[in-house]
This record gives C-alpha cells, structure tokens and sequence, in this order.
C-alpha cells in the first residue's frame, strides 16, 4: 500500500483546495443575484442549480473525509472502501458537468448558428456524463481499487472526453469571436479581445485539468493523487460558468464608449444642422458616433457594433 502521503495526503489537499473553491462558487452566486435581479428565470434557475450541485457535491465530499479521518481513523485496510458519499459525489459530478459544459454549448450553437457542432458537441458531453453516472453507480458495489482496475477505460474515458470537449467548445468560440473581430470597429475589437481571452482562459483550466488527471489516474493507480485532483474538477467548471455569467457586467461598462472621427474640414455637425455666427455659416468637423453594444443573448454573450 502507497504511504499516507499520496494517499489521504493527496485526499486532503485536494478537500482543501475544492472547499475553498466552492466558497468562491458562493461569492460568485451572490454576486449574480445583486448584480442581475433582472435576468430571466431560465438564468436564475441555471446559477441556483450549479450551486445546488455543488453544495451537495461538497457535502459529499465532507462526509466521505469525516468517514476516511474519523469513523475510520488508524484503519488503513479499509482505505479504498468507497464511502457511498463518495460515490453519490461522482453523480452529482456528472450531473454537474453536463449542465456546465451544456451552457457552453449552447453558446456556441447561439455565436454560430451551426447546428450540427453544438450537436456533436452534445453528444460528446452526454458520452462523457453517462459514463461518469455508470462510474458512479458501479462505485457502490465495488471497492476503489476493484473500481479502478476493472472499469479503467471507462473512468479514463470521462476525463478525455471531457477534455476534448472544453477544447472543442473553447476553438468554436474563438473562431466565431475572431471572425467577428476582423469586421468589428476599433473601440468593439478590445471587447472582442476580452472575451476571446476570458473564452481561452476557461477552457484551458477545465480541459488542462481533466488531462492531468487522465495522467495521474494511468500512471498512478497505486496512489490516490487522481482522486485528489477529482475533487477539484467540479468546482472549476462551476466557476467558470458562473464568472462567465457574471463578466457580463464589466462587457456592459464598455457600453457607450464614442470615438469621434474628423474628416477633414466639412465642420458641420453630426446631426447635419448648420450653426449661425456673425460671420455667416461657422464649420464644425463632422464626428461619427459609435457605440458598443453588448448583447445578452439568453445564456451567452455576442457582442456587435453599431453605428
């Protein structure tokens, strides 16, 4: 057996760093209900059902670490026993995934209009929930170890198609985002950029995650460090689609920025009317007024520019 250094060491850091995640969850939660009493119900009811999963996931959690560290402490023989707890978690994870990784998806079928990409795209994530629901039901009947060894293509298949997933969904994105950049005015392109940005950033967490762990879980079976980072897989696609959410705010404080374009000396005023001086018709350089406009669509963001 692996000393308790990569066993329950790596089942503590990564309790630790998920609690602590899921405390940004809640910020996060509470930051969309004051800034956004207006949204419409569907949104409301997507962030309270991300948050509900995870306070369920992070009880689960709890109760698993209290039965490891106290009902089961100086037992180190009955380690890789699953406690139900832990196995209700890896439902409530998949639950939790799909409906994270289905905001995203839906995002993209609203950016691009192409049906079939967010199709396969759905496809693949509910391959990928599946098989974490059939994981988490067979985790009642068999120990860790059992578990680990006998369905380790399965288990490995969630977190790859997990990965492909968010990667897929990240390059949608920033294609139909870069496209509209190249056609987009100077003050929308640093919109654009931001979101493009924002886009990356929340893919590569997710996905770069899901690989690692892929990694650990093959090449480390003997530990536990795989579980660890396990615990940790759900609150970030929580946070990212609830950041994601709540980004809206500072996108809209881009919202009415103006550039004045002279062209030349014609001085009249943008709305065309002449101003009377003592010396006859004065000129004032013609400006265009462009505004950003951020657009809420449902549960994404476009953006466009108007004129």
């Amino acid at each position: 057996m692996a000393p308790l250094d990569l066993t329950l060491g790596p089942l503590m850091v990564g309790f630790t760093i998920s609690t602590f995640l899921f405390g940004i969850t809640t910020t996060q939660a509470y930051f969309y209900y004051a800034n956004f009493p207006m949204d419409k119900p569907r949104m409301k009811v997507l962030v309270t059902l991300i948050w509900t999963l995870e306070f369920g996931h992070a009880i689960c959690l709890t109760a698993t670490m209290y039965r490891l560290f106290v009902t089961l402490f100086g037992n180190p023989a009955v380690l890789f026993k699953t406690p139900a707890a832990l196995d209700v978690s890896v439902i409530l994870g998949a639950i939790l995934a799909l409906t994270c990784q289905g905001f995203f998806i839906y995002r993209v079928w609203k950016t691009s209009n192409q049906s079939f990409t967010a199709l396969f795209l759905a496809f693949l994530s509910i391959i990928r929930a599946g098989t974490s629901f059939s994981v988490g039901v067979e985790a009642f009947l068999y120990d860790l170890k059992t578990l680990s060894t006998k369905f380790d293509w399965l288990i490995s298949l969630i977190w790859v198609s997990s990965a492909v997933v968010d990667v897929l969904i990240t390059i949608c994105l920033c294609r139909e985002l870069y496209r509209r950049r190249k056609s987009a005015l100077n003050n929308t392109v640093a919109v654009l950029d931001k979101i493009i940005l924002w886009t990356v950033e929340t893919g590569l967490v997710t996905s770069t995650t899901a690989t690692v762990l892929t990694v650990c879980f093959l090449v480390m079976k003997s530990n536990l460090i795989w579980l660890g980072l396990y615990f940790i897989l759900p609150r970030l696609f929580a946070n990212c689609v609830i950041a994601s959410i709540n980004s809206r705010r500072g996108l809209a404080e881009r919202k009415g920025q103006r550039a004045m374009i002279s062209l030349g000396q014609s001085n009249l005023p943008f709305n065309g009317d002449s101003i009377d001086s003592p010396h006859g018709l004065q000129r004032k350089p013609i400006a265009i007024e462009m505004t950003t406009i951020v657009e809420n669509i449902d549960m994404g963001n476009t953006v466009t520019a108007g004129a």
